[in-house]
């Protein structure tokens, strides 16, 4: 450096060498004299220690001991008090640290410090606000030096206070972990029970399935050692047999005008072979969107022209006498949610009339549901063959027989019979592999003959009884339920539900289960298959039968609405046969096709 108004005089870059690396001098304070004043004097260690302040023999260097020397040479007094902002600071700051024992003390200092101020230190009346709030009074740090103190808040965490937060926050974890523990060790062990209980229920269908099984076998023998019945007596080689010639009596061609022509004797237009391996090989019929009762159905089906408005009325009982009564029907066809896309296996019939027996008229109806089994199109061909075999042996012994050589049920039940043994004879001759269940209904006069095999359904809905099942399902749940082993709830869960054990192709024979129902008015029959009951519990297809609707078209779609809401799972299918009573009207003989499945052909000469 050099003196000040001294111009300094411009260096090169190799010039200033000659600053940057320091030069030692003798301690001889003699030599001072040739530096140049500002000149700092270092140590060993590069500390500056000593500055030359002038050459003058009475003060040579600046430090520590030339420093009160310099001082009292400019006429500066040797000490100065403090101002009234710094000593209150001081003596503030010292007393807020003492904790809330110096509180006080500190606020007043902290005050007289602001007003020394003249107002302007806002540090010190942010301390008053501190020394004043009584939440800084609990978080200030006591005199024992113990807490961890925050100057810039004044807001003191002591250790033992962390300790307990962390020691509460470790416990606070600690049980919410024991807790989900024992929520998963409870879980784990209800799967476990659930697995066991599954497992036990498991074992006891499959011992009660082979107990049911070894039945049907003994059935099978004592069916077998029995005289051949005649339905059984030809050797069927097509899907459905044809029907047996029946010579109608001359009492009946003379009332249908048909003495003198050379009818002797009928028969059914045989059904064509099935051979196909999917719904591809039928013949398709452009029907656009083809609606069934008011129902947009999936199915592409023939629908007869049919005065929906005309009701049949048949006499009481099946004599024909007595108050008379109509039969309003309305079907319904659906393949559910899941099953939208693949072809849908079940098949229905529904078919009234009047027909003459002992020279007075009388009401008629036969309705089918058939629930097919076999994967894509297979199950579609067992059910529509079964409903073919059905409705070509009984629609012609029931328009051209008086009735006196089988009863109704046994017209019913060995018409079951031969669908089996058609399905049956069908896997024979193709290696098949499918099957059908069914439930059928015979109504004549005010009798409905009901015959069952499978689990698909026939109820009873009486408004004064409510609804009750008809049939009984041949299934392993059912006999479960039947022996106390489960509850009947327990039918829509168990694992077993969808196993059957008794259906038609199975076997050559089958045992058919008959039912009578004596009809009132008032009274609603709704066949249907699994898809229906197994999506929708009773009490709720008693609820839907029972909501009051305009029309019952309405009511096969409600029935089909609930059983998609219930989940869709399988198709779902149902006939609902409403009776109501009417004045007497003149009756006409006759069949009225409701509902013809397609690949499903009336018989010819009816």
């Amino acid at each position: 450096s050099s003196a000040i108004g001294t111009p300094v005089p411009a260096l090169s870059p190799q010039q200033y060498a000659q600053y940057i690396t320091p030069t030692a001098v003798s301690n001889n304070p003699s030599t001072y004299d040739t530096l140049e004043r500002g000149t700092a004097l270092v140590d060993q260690k590069g500390i500056v220690n000593e500055i030359v302040l002038r050459g003058t023999p009475s003060i040579k260097l600046f430090n520590s001991t030339g420093i009160p020397a310099f001082l009292k040479s400019q006429g500066v007094p040797n000490s100065q008090s403090e101002n009234g902002v710094t000593s209150n600071w001081h003596n503030g700051i010292t007393e807020y640290y003492k904790g809330t024992s110096g509180f006080d003390t500190a606020k007043s200092d902290f005050t007289k410090a602001y007003d020394a101020s003249n107002k302007q230190f806002q540090g010190a009346q942010t301390f008053v606000a501190l020394a004043t709030a009584p939440a800084s009074k609990g978080n200030t740090g006591s005199t024992s030096g113990t807490g961890n103190t925050n100057p810039s808040d004044g807001v003191t965490l002591p250790v033992i206070g962390f300790i307990s937060y962390l020691l509460l926050a470790i416990i606070v974890i600690g049980l919410i972990v024991f807790v989900l523990l024992l929520v998963l060790l409870n879980a784990l062990f209800k799967r476990g029970q659930r697995h066991k209980d599954f497992a036990e229920a498991d074992r006891q269908a499959t011992v009660a399935a082979q107990q049911i099984q070894e039945q049907e076998a003994q059935q099978v023998v004592q069916l077998v050692a029995q005289p051949t019945p005649a339905w059984s007596q030809k050797t069927v080689k097509q899907t459905a047999p044809p029907i047996q010639q029946v010579t109608p009596p001359e009492e009946q061609q003379r009332a249908n005008g048909m003495l003198g022509t050379s009818v002797a004797s009928f028969s059914a237009a045989p059904v064509a072979p099935m051979q196909s391996n999917g719904i591809e090989d039928y013949p398709t019929v452009d029907m656009g969107m083809v609606q069934q009762n008011g129902v947009n159905d999936t199915e592409k089906t023939i629908q007869f022209p049919a005065n929906k408005q005309r009701m049949v009325r048949g006499g009481n009982r099946e004599s024909g006498g007595g108050g008379q009564m109509e039969l309003e029907v309305i079907t319904s066809t659906d393949p559910g949610i899941k099953r939208q896309y693949k072809p849908n296996e079940d098949s229905v019939f529904a078919l009234k009339g009047v027909r003459t027996l002992n020279e007075q008229l009388q009401q008629i109806g036969l309705f089918v549901v058939a629930d097919g089994m076999g994967g894509h199109a297979n199950g579609q061909d067992a059910s529509r063959l079964a409903i073919q075999t059905i409705i070509d042996y009984v629609l012609p012994r029931l328009m051209y027989q008086n009735g006196a050589s089988e009863t109704p049920e046994k017209l019913l039940v060995d018409s079951v019979q031969q669908a089996n043994h058609a399905v049956h004879q069908h896997n024979v001759d193709n290696g098949a592999d499918m099957g059908t269940t069914v439930t059928a209904t015979l109504v004549i006069g005010t009798t409905a003959h009901v015959a069952n095999v499978g689990d698909s359904r026939t109820y009873l809905y009486r408004a004064s009884e409510g609804l009750s099942k008809v049939t009984r399902d041949h299934s392993v749940v059912a006999s479960l339920v039947d022996a106390g082993i489960i509850k009947p709830d327990d039918i829509y869960t168990h694992p077993k539900r969808n196993q059957i054990y008794r259906s038609l192709g199975e076997k050559p024979f089958v045992e058919v289960d008959p039912f009578e129902v004596q009809l009132q008015p008032g009274d609603k029959l709704l066949l249907c298959s699994d898809g229906l009951w197994d999506m929708v519990r009773d009490p709720e297809i008693k609820r839907v039968i029972e909501t009051p609707t305009p029309k019952l078209q309405q009511l096969g779609a409600s029935l089909i609405k609930a059983a998609h809401e219930g989940g869709g799972e399988d198709n779902v299918s149902v006939i609902v046969i409403n009776v109501i009573e009417h004045a007497p009207q003149p009756l006409k003989p006759g069949l009225e096709p409701i509902y013809v499945q397609e690949n499903v052909h009336m018989p010819t000469r009816l």
